[in-house]
C-alpha cells in the first residue's frame, strides 16, 4: 500500500472508547489516536507505525473495561474521524484542534525508532480540552519484542486510565512508565524523558514545524555557586539536576553511546553552572591539547546550546575540552550540518564565562559558569524563562558523537532538534555594562629610497563601550578603535585570477553580531572590509519580540586620503551606514529588509532589498533576495541596477538536492559589500545521494552538479557538469574525488575544458592530522591574448602535536600552469604558510608564523605573545618582519639571491575589561 494511502488512513481511523467502565461508575470519555511518527525515517519501518495503531485499536474495542461511547449512533461501534490536510508533518495543534471540534476528550500521540535490533516506542496522552499531556509513557526493547512492547504499552495505557486515582497533572510532572527490564538508563536506546511542551511556546507547538517530544530538563538553583576548578566535589552538584541519557548521532544514529556521559546543572541570579563528567572505558583514547580558546574543534570537547528566543534562528554555543579550554561561537539557521552538533558556527563571537578542567583516572571532569549576562535573552517579568537546550559531546578518536536531545539526519537544522530548559526564574534585572579602554604602542619601519628608515614609537589610546540597553538589545560605540590585525591575512594565490580574491573580516568589532547582517545569495550585501580606516564606530543589535534589528555607523579616514592636497575631497572622511531587521515567521523562517549607504564627498553607493526564508516541512526549505542599488562617482557619472536570487533544498539523511537562481545586473553595484561578478544569469543544480553503513564504511555516495551562466545579451558564458563520489570512513577519514566538463566563455572564445579533483583528508590521531587536495586538467590563461593550457593545483596542511602545549601547522598551496602549444611553463607558483604555537600555561602562549611566496619573493616572520585574562583582558607583544628575496651580484660577479628588509613592527596592546 502506498505511503501516502497508508498515512491518510490512519490520520483518519479515530476510535471512541471510554475512559472507564467499571463498578465505580467514572465518566466515559472518547480517544482519538494520532499516527505515530517514524524517527529514522526509514519507509521500511513504517509497518511498525501501522501494526501500533492496529494493535491499540483492536485491543482496545476487546477490552471488557473499555466501552465505545454512545454518540447516539444505532452503530455502537461508530466512530468520528478527524479531518486534516495532508501535509509532510503534522503539528500536535492540529490534531488538538480538530479532536476539540468533534468533543473528543483525550488524544494519543506518539512515534517509534529502530535502530539496528534496537527498538524504542513512546506515546503521550493528551487532555484535549487544557492541551496538557496527562502521562508519558516509553518502552525499549529489541525487535524481535516487537509484539511483547505494544502489549506492554496497551497495558500501561490501560493502567493508567482505568486508574481510579488518574488525574490531569502539569506535562512537567509526566514520568515514563516503569517496564521491566526495559529502563532508559540502562539499555535500548537512551532517547532522553519524552514531554510534551505548552502550544504557546514559539517553535514548538505554535506553528510551523518542530519534533514532538522533545525532552526537557528543569534547573535547580542553588544558593551555594560552585568553585570553578575543574573537580565536582562541590556541594552544588549533590542537589543539582542529573542527565545521563544521551544518544548517538555519529557514527550510527539513534544507537548508544559507547561512552557514559554526565552532566549537572544548577543556576542563582547571576549565573548558570555545568558539571560535567566524560567517561572512558579505555582513557587512552581520550583526545585533548592545551591551545588558545576557540582552538579546541579536534579535541574531545561538550557544549551546551541556547535558543534563548526559541525562535529556532539563532543560538549560543559554549564549550570546552578536557584541560579547561574554552570554545563558543554563535549558530545559526539555514546552514547544512558537518561534523559533531554544535561545531562550527561563527566562533569570532567572544563571551565572558569561566571554565575549568580536570583529566581523571577513568576520564576527565570539568566545570562552566556563564554570566545571563553574555546571553540575550527575552524578559518575562516574574516568570520562568523556558529555553531551547542542546548537549552535545564529541569523542575524536572514534569519529563519536552523542546528543541529549535526540536527532536525526532525516530533518535538517540543529534547532529544531533542541530539548528545553525550563524553570530559571528571578534572574538579576541588571544591565550589562562593559567598558573596555586598549593602549597600543607601535615602532614601525620602511624601505624608503635613502635605506631603511625607523619611525619613532607612536602611541595610541581607544575605548570601547558595550551597554545592554535591555536583556535582549545591546549598544556598542567605539571610539579611535585599534584595528591592527594581530593575525595577517593568510596568502592566497594571486595569479590569474580572473575575479577578485576575497578577505574575510579579521578586526572584533566587525565581526560580533555580523551574522545579523547576513543575507543568502551569491553576493555579500555587507562586507566590512571596505571600511578601512574608521576614527569611530556604533551599533545596535539585538531582538525585540520578533524582530531582530542590527544598526552600524561609522566613518572611514580612508577615501580622503588622497596623492593630490588640491582635490576637493582630499582629507573628507566617508561615512557608513547599515540597517537591517528580520521578522520571524515560525521554526527557521523569516521575512528580512537591508539598506546601506556609503557617502563620500560627492559620491555615493546605495542598496536596498528584501529577502526571506521559510522552512518547509522536515526537510525542504526556500529563500530568496532582492535588492537594488544606486551609484554616484565623485565625477558624477551614475548607474543603477538590480540583483534577485532565488534557492529551493532539501536536506536529509539519503537524498539532498538544491536548485538556485541568480540575475545580477550589468549596473548593479556596492562598495559596502563584496561582489565577484555582474552580468550574470545563473542557474545552480546539485543532487546527491549517500547511503549509510555505519561500520568502517560511515556513509557514501554520488552527486551531480549542473551551472549554466547567460549575460543579459543572452551570450552563453559558463555551462558545467560535474559528477563527484563522496566517502566518509570510521576515524575521521574523509575522500571526495570528482571530474568536470565546462564551457567558459573569455574575451570572446569559448574554451572547453575537463578537470579533475581529489581531497582526502585524516584526523586518526592526536599527533598528527593531514589534509590534501590535486586539481589538474584544462585551465584558461586569462591574458589579453587568451589560450587554453594545463594546470596542477595542491594544496596540503599537516598539523602536528609531539606533545599537548606544542602545535605546529603546515601549509602547502601552489599553482603551476603549462602551455600545451609551446610546452612553455606559464608560472609556477608556491605558497608555503608555518604556523607554531606554544602553550606554556592556560593563559600564556606564543605564537610563529612564516610564510614564503616564491612568486612574489616575499617571506614573512611574525611572532606574538599573547597573555589572556578573560575573552576581554588581554596583553599582546609582538614582533612582524617583511622581506623580499632580491637577486644582486658578488664582488666576483656572480648572481645572488638574498633577502632585502621591506617593513618591519614592533607592537604592544593590553586591554582591559570592565563589566559592571
Amino acid at each position: 500500500m502506498p505511503l501516502i494511502v497508508r498515512v491518510a488512513s490512519v490520520l483518519l481511523s479515530i476510535l471512541l472508547t471510554s475512559y472507564l467502565a467499571n463498578a465505580q461508575g467514572v465518566r466515559v470519555r472518547s480517544l482519538a489516536i494520532a499516527p505515530f511518527g517514524n524517527i529514522t525515517g526509514d519507509a521500511s519501518d513504517e509497518w511498525i507505525g501501522t501494526g501500533i495503531i492496529t494493535s491499540l485499536e483492536t485491543e482496545i474495542q476487546n477490552s471488557q473495561k473499555l466501552v465505545l461511547e454512545d454518540n447516539g449512533s444505532d452503530d455502537r461501534n461508530s466512530t468520528n474521524l478527524i479531518t486534516l490536510s495532508e501535509h509532510e508533518i503534522q503539528p500536535i495543534t492540529a490534531f488538538l484542534t480538530s479532536a476539540s471540534q468533534q468533543n473528543i476528550n483525550l488524544l494519543l500521540t506518539g512515534s517509534y525508532q529502530r535502530v539496528g535490533n534496537q527498538l524504542r516506542i513512546t506515546a503521550r496522552l493528551h487532555d484535549v480540552k487544557t492541551r496538557t499531556t496527562v502521562r508519558a509513557f516509553r518502552i525499549d526493547g529489541t525487535y524481535d519484542e516487537l509484539f511483547d512492547i505494544q502489549d506492554q504499552l496497551i497495558d500501561d495505557i490501560r493502567s493508567f486510565v482505568e486508574s481510579p486515582d488518574s488525574v490531569i497533572v502539569d506535562s512537567e510532572n509526566s514520568t515514563p512508565s516503569n517496564t521491566t527490564n526495559r529502563s532508559a538508563t540502562t539499555g535500548g536506546l537512551a532517547l532522553g524523558e519524552m514531554t510534551s511542551t505548552n502550544a504557546s511556546e514559539p517553535g514548538s507547538l505554535g506553528g510551523g514545524f518542530a519534533i514532538n517530544g522533545r525532552p526537557t530538563v528543569r534547573a535547580v538553583r542553588t544558593d551555594t555557586p560552585p568553585n570553578i576548578d575543574g573537580l565536582l566535589d562541590d556541594r552544588t552538584w549533590r542537589d543539582a539536576v542529573l542527565i545521563t541519557n544521551f544518544t548517538q548521532t555519529n557514527p550510527v544514529e539513534g544507537a548508544q553511546p559507547t561512552e557514559d556521559t554526565e552532566v549537572r546543572i544548577a543556576y542563582d541570579d547571576e549565573h548558570i553552572y555545568f558539571g560535567f563528567y566524560a567517561k572512558y572505558r579505555d582513557p587512552s583514547q581520550m583526545r585533548a591539547n592545551r591551545v588558545d580558546r576557540d582552538q579546541i574543534r579536534r579535541d574531545d570537547w561538550i557544549a551546551v546550546m541556547f535558543d534563548t528566543f526559541q525562535d529556532q534562528q539563532r543560538a549560543y554555543r559554549f564549550s570546552v575540552n578536557p584541560y579547561g579550554v574554552q570554545g563558543d561561537a554563535i549558530l545559526t539557521s539555514g546552514r547544512r550540518r558537518f561534523g559533531p552538533p554544535g561545531s562550527g558556527g561563527d566562533s569570532s563571537w567572544n563571551a565572558l564565562f569561566e571554565t575549568s578542567g580536570t583529566i581523571v583516572s577513568d576520564g576527565w571532569t570539568a566545570e562552566m559558569a556563564i554570566p545571563f549576562k553574555s546571553l540575550r535573552y527575552p524578559s518575562v517579568g516574574e516568570g520562568q524563562h523556558n529555553w531551547g537546550f542542546q548537549i552535545s559531546r564529541a569523542i575524536q578518536t572514534k569519529d563519536e558523537s552523542v546528543v541529549w536531545s535526540p536527532m536525526t539526519r532525516n530533518v535538517a537544522g540543529l534547532m529544531t532538534q533542541m530539548g528545553f530548559i525550563s524553570g530559571i526564574e528571578g534572574l538579576s534585572v541588571s544591565r550589562n555594562l562593559e567598558i573596555l579602554p586598549t593602549a597600543t604602542a607601535i615602532q614601525l619601519g620602511q624601505l624608503t629610497d635613502t635605506g631603511f628608515e625607523e619611525a619613532d614609537i607612536s602611541p595610541d589610546l581607544g575605548l570601547n563601550i558595550k551597554y545592554g540597553v535591555t536583556s535582549n538589545l545591546t549598544a556598542d560605540f567605539t571610539a579611535n578603535p585599534d584595528f591592527s590585525q594581530i593575525e595577517s591575512d593568510r596568502p592566497q594565490i594571486e595569479v590569474n585570477q580572473r575575479f577578485p580574491l576575497f578577505f574575510p573580516e579579521l578586526r572584533p568589532f566587525f565581526l560580533e553580531g555580523q551574522e545579523i547582517f547576513e543575507t543568502p545569495g551569491r553576493v555579500n550585501l555587507v562586507h566590512t572590509r571596505t571600511i578601512v580606516d574608521p576614527e569611530f564606530g556604533a551599533k545596535l543589535t539585538g531582538k525585540t519580540g520578533k524582530t531582530t534589528l542590527g544598526l552600524l555607523f561609522t566613518n572611514d579616514e580612508a577615501p580622503g586620503r588622497l596623492d593630490d592636497p588640491t582635490e576637493p575631497a582630499f582629507g573628507q572622511n566617508g561615512q557608513v551606514f547599515i540597517g537591517r531587521a528580520r521578522y520571524d515567521l515560525h521554526t527557521e523562517s523569516y521575512l528580512g529588509a537591508i539598506v546601506t549607504d556609503r557617502e563620500f564627498f560627492d559620491s555615493f553607493s546605495r542598496t536596498a532589498g528584501i529577502d526571506g526564508r521559510f522552512r518547509m516541512g522536515q526537510t525542504h526549505s526556500a529563500q530568496f533576495v532582492a535588492v537594488a542599488s544606486d551609484n554616484r562617482t565623485l565625477d558624477g557619472a551614475t548607474k543603477s541596477g538590480p540583483m534577485y536570487d532565488i534557492g529551493f533544498r532539501r536536506d536529509a539523511r539519503h537524498l539532498n538536492y538544491r536548485l538556485q537562481y541568480n540575475v545580477i545586473d550589468p549596473d548593479f553595484d556596492t562598495q559596502t559589500g563584496f561582489i565577484r561578478r555582474v552580468d550574470t544569469q545563473r542557474l545552480d543544480a546539485d543532487i546527491e545521494y549517500n547511503w549509510w553503513p555505519e561500520h568502517w564504511l560511515i556513509s557514501w555516495g554520488p552527486g551531480f552538479s549542473y551551472l549554466r551562466n547567460v549575460d543579459h545579451a543572452g551570450v552563453l558564458q559558463d555551462e558545467d557538469f560535474r559528477a563527484d563520489l563522496n566517502l566518509r570512513f570510521a576515524r575521521n577519514i574523509f575522500v571526495r574525488a570528482d571530474g568536470r566538463q565546462e564551457m567558459e566563455r573569455y574575451r570572446g572564445i569559448n574554451f572547453h575544458k575537463k578537470r579533475f579533483r581529489l581531497n582526502n583528508s585524516i584526523n586518526s590521531s592526536r599527533r598528527f592530522s593531514v589534509f590534501y587536495s590535486l586539481n589538474w586538467g584544462d585551465q584558461v590563461r586569462f591574458i589579453e591574448n587568451p589560450f587554453l593550457g594545463r594546470f596542477f593545483d595542491y594544496s596540503m596542511g599537516l598539523t602536528v602535536r609531539p606533545t599537548t602545549r606544542l602545535n605546529t601547522r603546515l601549509d602547502v598551496n601552489t599553482s603551476r600552469f603549462r602551455n600545451t602549444t609551446s610546452d612553455l611553463l606559464e608560472f609556477d607558483v608556491k605558497i608555503f604558510r608555518k604556523l607554531t604555537t606554544y602553550q606554556f600555561t592556560d593563559r600564556f602562549l606564543v605564537r610563529n608564523i612564516l610564510e614564503h611566496n616564491t612568486d612574489s619573493g616575499a617571506v614573512g616572520i611574525n611572532v606574538l605573545l599573547t597573555y589572556r585574562v578573560n575573552a576581554g583582558t588581554v596583553f599582546y607583544i609582538g614582533y612582524d618582519d617583511r622581506l623580499k628575496e632580491m637577486t644582486n651580484f658578488n664582488d666576483e660577479r656572480f648572481l645572488f639571491t638574498e633577502l632585502q628588509r621591506q617593513r618591519r613592527a614592533f607592537f604592544t596592546k593590553f586591554q582591559y575589561l570592565f563589566r559592571y
